[in-house]
C-alpha cells in the first residue's frame, strides 16, 4: 500500500467510486472523502455517505503503487 494525501483520495474517489456516488446520491446521500487519524505517521481515508436520518456507510480507501 501507499501512503496518499486527502486530495489523491479524493481524486481515486471520484476516478473509481463515481457509480458508487451516483447510485448513493441518487438514494438520498451525500458523500465525502474524510480522513480519519490513526497514529501519529498515518491516516486512513474513507468514502463516506450519509442521509438526512444521519445513516451512514464508510468505505475505505485504500492506494496501491499503480492506483494512479
Amino acid at each position: 500500500m501507499t501512503k496518499i494525501t486527502l486530495d489523491e483520495a479524493n481524486k481515486i474517489a471520484s476516478t473509481y467510486f463515481k457509480l458508487l456516488i451516483d447510485r448513493h446520491t441518487a438514494q438520498g446521500f451525500s458523500a465525502q472523502v474524510v480522513e480519519k487519524k490513526g497514529d501519529k505517521s498515518s491516516s486512513d481515508f474513507y468514502l463516506e455517505f450519509c442521509n438526512a436520518r444521519k445513516d451512514t456507510k464508510s468505505y475505505k480507501i485504500v492506494a496501491h503503487n499503480n492506483s494512479f
